[in-house]
Order: C-alpha cells, then sequence, then structure tokens
C-alpha cells in the first residue's frame, strides 16, 4: 500500500499547530509513523487534521520507546545500555508532563497531544512498565500470557486512540465507561485488538527472530509441532507454514467480528473500515 504525499504545512495549520519547535515534533512523530506504521499511516491520511496528527503523536511516541526496549547492538545482540536509556526517557516524560511541556521532539508532541485531548497518562504508564520487563527478555508460555500482556500494552493504546475518535463523533463517554456498560463492545474491541496484534506479531516475525525474541506464545508453537529452535534458526518447515497460515486465518476471524459503532462520524468510520480490511 502507498501513501499519497501530504503537504505536512497545511495538516499543522488546519489543526492550529503554528509554533515551530512543536511541528518538529509532530514531524518527528509522522516520519516514525510513515517508516514503520504504512498501513497505520495510510489511514490516518483519511482522518481530519487534528485526529491525523494526534494519532502520529501516539505512534511516534510508542514507537520511540518500544524502539529503546528493542535496541540491539552492532553484533546484533541486545544493547546492554538500552534498559538505562529506556528508564531516562520515561524520567524525562514524566518531568514533561509535569510541566506541560516536552524536552525532545517526539515528547513535545506527545504531550501536547495528550493535553489538547485532556488524555489520561495511566495508559503510558502501564505501557512503559511491560516494556521495562520486555528489556530483560520476555517468552509467552500460554495464549493466556499472550492475552494478558496484550491487554496490558495494547488495549490501553487502541483505547485511548479510540476515545480521539468518539470524541470527534461527539460522543463524550470514554471506551472504558462504554465497555463497562456494553460488556459486549468490550468483547469485540479486545479481539480486534488480539487480530491486529497478531497480524502485526507475523508481519514483524523476521524482525523479531533477528533479536532473539519469539512474539508467539509456545503453546501454538507446540500446538503446530514447530520448534523453538528452527524458528530462531529461521529453518522453514511444513509445520512453520501451516502455522503461519492458520495464524493469519485467525485474525482474519478476529477482525471479521469487529463491527463499528453506529455513531461514529462518516469519515471516521471509513478510515477505521479501511484498516480492518
Amino acid at each position: 500500500m502507498s501513501s499519497p504525499t501530504v503537504p505536512p504545512t497545511c495538516v499543522y495549520r488546519r489543526s492550529g499547530i503554528h509554533d515551530a519547535a512543536l511541528r518538529r515534533g509532530y514531524e518527528a512523530c509522522r516520519r516514525a509513523t510513515r517508516a514503520t506504521g504504512e498501513i497505520e499511516y495510510a489511514v490516518s491520511l483519511l482522518l481530519p487534521p487534528p485526529l491525523r496528527i494526534a494519532t502520529w503523536a501516539l505512534y511516534g511516541a510508542v514507537r520511540a520507546v518500544d524502539d529503546l526496549a528493542d535496541a540491539v547492538g552492532p553484533d546484533g545482540a541486545a544493547d546492554p545500555g538500552r534498559a538505562g536509556r529506556l528508564e531516562a526517557w520515561i524520567a524525562a516524560f514524566d518531568a514533561d508532563l509535569r510541566a506541560g511541556r516536552g524536552s525532545d521532539p517526539v515528547r513535545q508532541a506527545l504531550i501536547h497531544t495528550m493535553l489538547t485531548w485532556n488524555l489520561p497518562p495511566g495508559f503510558l504508564h502501564t505501557l512503559f512498565e511491560e516494556l521495562r520487563q520486555d528489556v530483560h527478555g520476555r517468552q509467552f508460555a500460554t495464549w493466556q500470557e499472550w492475552r494478558r500482556y496484550n491487554s496490558l500494552i495494547n488495549t490501553p493504546l487502541v483505547l485511548r486512540a479510540g476515545s480521539l475518535l468518539l470524541r470527534a463523533a461527539g460522543v463524550s463517554a470514554e471506551p472504558e465507561a462504554i465497555a463497562a456498560n456494553v460488556p459486549d463492545v468490550a468483547v469485540l474491541w479486545q479481539t480486534a485488538v488480539e487480530a491486529i496484534y497478531l497480524t502485526d506479531a507475523l508481519v514483524d516475525l523476521s524482525d523479531d527472530l533477528g533479536r532473539g525474541h519469539v512474539p508467539l506464545p509456545q503453546e501454538a508453537l507446540d500446538e503446530a509441532g514447530v520448534c523453538r529452535t528452527d524458528l530462531l534458526a529461521r529453518r522453514t518447515t511444513p509445520e512453520f507454514e501451516d502455522l503461519a497460515r492458520r495464524l493469519a486465518e485467525q485474525a482474519r476471524t478476529w477482525l471479521d467480528r469487529m463491527a463499528l459503532p453506529p455513531v461514529l462520524h462518516p469519515a471516521v468510520g471509513v478510515a477505521l473500515g479501511a484498516y480492518t480490511d
């Protein structure tokens, strides 16, 4: 999927972003989104400018801290300094949030988005805590562990992005409040996030294996008869090919269950529908 060229100055002007330093922050997030989230970036272009740059800020910031947690050295092994750099970024974020202004471009865009849209910081601190554990290596033994991780690190981010879309549609309730009152919606949202995360795990599998990380639960490998050492050695087997096909079909089935809320503004509905497709 190729993304059309967007004149960023027009987007920032229409979003009320006139400060040059703040624009540089959003530009850093836009470039990160375009470089590593091809589908996310293409779909973001369907959103109205204020929502568009907000999604760039959220994606760009999460990409920045995730890259710190996943950093590798010149030899391809885990960078021993990554834990310290992650902690420094988190500490700087907390200080910047108290000050109401970021001390680096990405945090500046992130904090501006959080203040503009009144986003609570709790979801980021949950994400930070999970990334701290990722630094020291993480393996999923069961699907239950995989789902728990997903519910802690991915679902809150998606809900926060969802709150932006709901507010743009004139719905004042937070996604969590809607989920509490309409349990079926919570189940659908969680299933959709799991589908997205499983799809990402398959797409990024080569990169993850390159740094010694298997983003799939051992239970899934055992069920398919896939040996972990073969996977890390990138030895393709019929069992692995069958596993990839079955997991891709599972993600497709989960996405097919995703129902778009009828209250959404048509522009937001089009973007979400395009992303699901």
